[in-house]
């Protein structure tokens, strides 16, 4: 250690140090007296020659100061591809700071954070002797950021069959540091998966709904890799249609039903129609004419099959469906449609739209009066039943502008210009008035409506205008009265009370 010594005489003086009797000589005012051995007390006196001072205060020189450990490492945080800065943890000490730039600069932590690449010293200090400080043997390196070396490919399989969460991404992954995690999101970026991958094994996400999908491969550093097409868009197949009947149905004599079971275009189906196990069709369009059991079966491209099976019965009675109506005609203009339904039919349903622009009056079985409040196309049906067997026929009417009707071509003259029954209805006493703008042959026939069967057939010729008179032979009923010529033909609904 060493101790100050000043307020000395003038002149020669002669310092003693106790213990020890140690002199130092000298002529300044002021000394400094160094060497002194740590660990003891000393005091000191000084003399000019004939005058010694008395003994200085006691002067301590402290024990030699134990240095800190030398500093090591606790851990080293290297940057990642997440993370661009490394860190550094000394092993912490008692009563040190701590230094990685070799004493540049200290600090009471031993954690040091946002490191740079490059390479460090290590050094720490007492706290209570700052001159007392230990550097580490060795530097501690902070590395540069890694390079993503992960790469991974990727596909999607949709789902097979609508209604189904079958979809799928099978990926196969390679590279990075330590483990590969892959993660899955949703089209709200929301998790939906994830697994560890080992390097170059196909690994899948199964039993995915329809959506879009993001795939991200992470290493052990943070560094990712994505397929180079990420977007994965799982589609769900339309769904399969069938048109075709849900229980038995029955055919009349003749009767033939046609059916059209063709798919959506994206689902590139093939089809089977099968009578009694036996292939009998490809095509999406049969026609049942006999019976037996049938069990149709649509294929998918993405081999989604299913089936539908069904019984046709066959009935000896006669089932027919017809009735007259104008193809075209104008907005609130009453449009008469007649049943001529030529069979002894059970029941007749006329079959309307369920649109607020149409309505109805004098609704029966054998006829019904319309009004259209809508311009548009309109498709009126009538089915009729026999037993078991039903029919349905189907006809459109267009509802158009009175401009539009009118420039349809018309004839200068009218070719029938009346055809009246009267009266109507009758106790089987009426006329038949007809007239023409020619001279024209016709036949008038009366059909029964319920069973079909001509009930009288008269042929009129060399006039262009008659007048028939029927006195009572029909019994009770509906009856519907034909014109038929070459050039036109009409029918009138005629009732016997």
């Amino acid at each position: 250690g060493s101790v100050v010594l000043s307020g000395l005489p003038t002149g020669n003086w002669t310092i003693t140090r106790t213990p020890g009797n140690i002199t130092t000589t000298g002529t300044t005012t002021s000394t400094t007296l160094t060497g002194l051995p740590a660990g003891a007390t000393y005091t000191f006196t000084v003399s000019n020659g004939t005058c010694t001072s008395a003994s200085s205060g006691n002067v301590v020189v402290n024990a030699v100061p134990t240095a800190p450990a030398i500093p090591t490492i606790a851990s080293v945080t290297q940057p990642s591809c997440t993370v661009s800065t490394g860190a550094i943890t000394i092993t912490s000490q008692s009563g040190v700071e701590y230094s990685i730039n070799n004493g540049t600069s200290y600090q009471s932590s031993p954690v040091f954070i946002g490191l740079l690449p490059g390479a460090y010293t290590l050094r720490v200090r007492s706290v209570g002797n700052p001159t007392c400080s230990t550097v580490a043997t060795n530097t501690v390196s902070i590395n540069n950021v890694p390079i993503s070396t992960v790469s991974v490919v990727a596909t999607a399989q949709s789902i097979r069959c609508h209604g189904s969460a079958d979809g799928s991404i099978h990926f196969t992954a390679q590279g990075g540091i330590g483990t590969l995690t892959a993660t899955l999101r949703n089209a709200q970026n929301q998790i939906v998966d994830t697994k560890t991958v080992t390097q170059n094994v196909a690994t899948s996400f199964t039993n995915l709904s329809a959506g879009t999908y993001t795939l991200l491969i992470t290493d052990s550093n943070g560094c990712t890799a994505q397929p180079a097409v990420n977007e994965f868009i799982i589609v769900e197949p339309s769904p399969i249609v069938w048109q075709l009947p849900t229980q038995t149905i029955t055919l009349c004599k003749g009767q033939q039903m046609s059916y059209d079971i063709t798919q959506l275009p994206s689902l590139q189906a093939t089809y089977k129609w099968y009578k009694n196990n036996v292939l009998v069709s490809s095509l999406p369009t049969y026609t049942l004419s006999e019976k037996g059991n049938y069990r149709v079966v649509i294929t998918t491209a993405s081999l989604c099959e299913q089936t539908h099976s069904f019984d046709v019965q066959a009935s000896s009675s006669i089932i027919a469906s017809e009735f007259l109506m104008a193809s075209t005609a104008k907005k609130n203009e009453p449009v008469k449609l007649i049943n001529i339904s030529n069979a002894p039919i059970e029941t007749a349903t006329w079959v309307l739209p369920n649109l607020p622009a149409v309505s109805f009056t004098n609704k029966d079985m054998y006829g019904i009066d319309l009004l259209f409040d809508a311009f548009g196309t309109y498709t009126i049906g009538l089915k009729t039943t026999v037993g078991q067997c039903e029919l349905v026929l189907y006809k459109n009417i267009r509802i158009v502008p009175d401009n539009e009707l009118n420039d349809y071509p018309q004839e200068k003259e009218a070719f029938l210009k009346k055809f009246i029954v009267s009266p109507n209805p009758s106790n089987g006493n009426f006329e038949v008035t007809i007239e023409f703008s020619e001279v024209t042959d016709v036949v008038l026939s009366i059909v029964d409506v319920n069973t079909g069967k001509l009930m009288n057939k008269r042929s009129l010729k060399g006039n262009h205008w008659y007048k028939q008179a029927y006195t009572p032979f029909l019994p009770q009923g509906h009856y519907i009265v034909y014109l038929h010529t070459h050039k036109a033909q009409s029918a009138f609904k005629l009732i016997i009370k």
